[in-house]
């Protein structure tokens, strides 16, 4: 029997053995409040979660997400049969779970991930969408994008690394600060490849080193520790997916009698879902379009709050006062096209009567009766917090801003005063900000020929409004400092 034939029979009957995991039901109405539940019943959909998978290059992110969606059933046989024969062929077998979702010729030829990848994943009480998110910092861009669309994390540690590794080499911590400054506040601590660990294989002191070092670092970055869980598992194997046993082990041995914990299945149907606003005027963040011949111009992106519905005709204030007008003639999620989409949906939108050029991966979509505003902004007013030991913040300084799906430089026009966390004055006008210290100051966004540089608008809103929209990171090279937006002047 061909070999990609005898591993779909082997998942089928893994999946079959196991459906009781898909099956059980539990009572969410403590979890969400009942006007969204009827509003999903209505629809016909179970209640949707979009959670990110972080880590550094190399950990796993793409094979776990990749053998969780096939093991389950989520991912089409033949798409698994085409890239098993492909990584076999180029003697590369053990990529055969994450060419599954790094499909695009230079993730396949330098075998990483660089664009966020987005697949639907159906478990016992909730849908996700699990977005697969790249592990290189070059990519902070990508990385900071694909946060912005989700409400909850897995962090994937290696457990074959040195704890020392994890600790000064790596980019775990800069993860960790992305998410929770993007409002993530659940998180899935995966430690990964426990089948190759170095003292020997499935090693629960390596586990229990790496379980200390991360919850401790997640509780000092804020993150609440009633919100982590942590699993022990191989995402190339198979061990503690969806049970504890391996799968290439026929389902039989487990080889980790001493863990005690959850599957990642089980820990994804644990995390709580958002609280969302379906009643607020819509928005939608883009940070995508296309152009598609015979369809026109098709924009991916996260709906913020509200509805959508089919037949509306969007708004895109593109600056000067300037309103770009379209009409959604379609909506599509996951490879269907719906008639309705609901605040926290992930979604692709057909829009005919503006081109794309008008159009960018920064832009907000809104509804002709709902925009309040074309915050076309020149000065904010931010409170930082510095995050880098080895860099300080000067007047005078450029930054890149991250924001949602924007990148814009600024630059640092005055330090109004350092502050404690009460925000009592500690000191005014000061020369520098350093690390660990916390800041209001002035920045101006920069314009090159009187537009803004890249795009002609950009949005934001103050923190106390609108928490995606008034939070930013501040990066060059480095993370160095996160913050808010108390004040806009445009």
């Amino acid at each position: 029997m061909h070999k990609g034939k005898k591993d779909i029979n082997k998942f089928k009957s893994y999946y079959d053995k196991n459906k009781s995991l898909f099956e059980s039901k539990e009572n969410i109405n403590q979890l969400v409040n009942n006007d969204a539940i009827n509003i999903y019943n209505e629809l016909n959909r179970k209640i949707l979660i979009n959670v990110a998978f972080i880590g550094n290059k190399n950990s796993g992110k793409s094979t776990t997400i990749g053998h969780l969606l096939y093991s389950t059933g989520n991912i089409s046989p033949d798409l698994f049969i085409e890239s098993t024969n492909t990584t076999n062929s180029l003697g590369i077998s053990s990529y055969k779970f994450s060419w599954l979702l790094d499909n695009i010729w230079d993730e396949r030829t330098y075998r990483k991930t660089i664009n966020p990848h987005i697949k639907k994943f159906e478990a016992a009480k909730y849908d996700f969408n699990l977005i697969d998110l790249p592990g290189s910092f070059k990519y902070k861009k990508n990385i900071i994008k694909g946060l912005s669309l989700a409400e909850a994390a897995v962090i994937i540690v290696e457990a074959n690394n040195d704890i020392n590794d994890i600790i000064d080499k790596e980019h775990i911590k800069d993860y960790l600060i992305f998410a929770f400054s993007m409002g993530i506040k659940q998180i899935i601590i995966a430690v990964n490849k426990m089948d190759i660990t170095k003292e020997s294989k499935y090693s629960e002191s390596i586990f229990n080193k790496i379980k200390k070092y991360m919850i401790n670092l997640c509780t000092n970055i804020g993150f609440n520790s009633n919100n982590i869980q942590i699993i022990a598992y191989s995402g190339y194997t198979g061990h503690n997916l969806i049970n504890r046993y391996e799968d290439e082990d026929n389902f039989h041995t487990n080889k980790m009698n001493w863990y005690k914990g959850k599957t990642l299945i089980e820990s994804l149907d644990e995390l709580k879902p958002p609280n969302r606003d379906f009643n607020s005027s819509l928005i939608i963040s883009i940070f995508n379009r296309y152009k598609i011949t015979g369809a026109g111009t098709v924009l991916k992106g996260k709906i913020l709050s509200g509805k959508l519905k089919r037949d509306i005709c969007f708004c895109v204030p593109i600056g000067n006062n300037i309103i770009a007008k379209g009409i959604c003639s379609s909506i599509k999620m996951n490879e269907n096209y719906y008639n309705e989409a609901l605040a926290g949906d992930i979604i692709g939108v057909n829009i005919k009567g503006f081109p794309l050029e008008e159009v960018y991966a920064c832009n907000l979509v809104f509804t002709e009766n709902s925009i309040k505003y074309d915050k076309n902004a020149e000065i904010l007013r931010v409170k930082i917090l510095m995050m880098n030991k080895n860099a300080k913040i000067k007047v005078g300084n450029d930054i890149t801003l991250f924001s949602y799906t924007l990148n814009i430089p600024i630059k640092i026009m005055k330090i109004e005063y350092l502050v404690d966390e009460a925000n009592k004055i500690l000191e005014i006008e000061p020369n520098e900000i350093k690390n660990g210290e916390r800041a209001f100051v002035l920045i101006q966004v920069i314009k090159k020929n009187n537009k803004l540089h890249n795009w002609q608008s950009n949005y934001f809103d103050k923190y106390i409004n609108n928490k995606i929209l008034g939070s930013f990171i501040l990066c060059n090279q480095d993370l160095i400092a996160v913050g808010n937006i108390h004040d806009i002047r445009v």
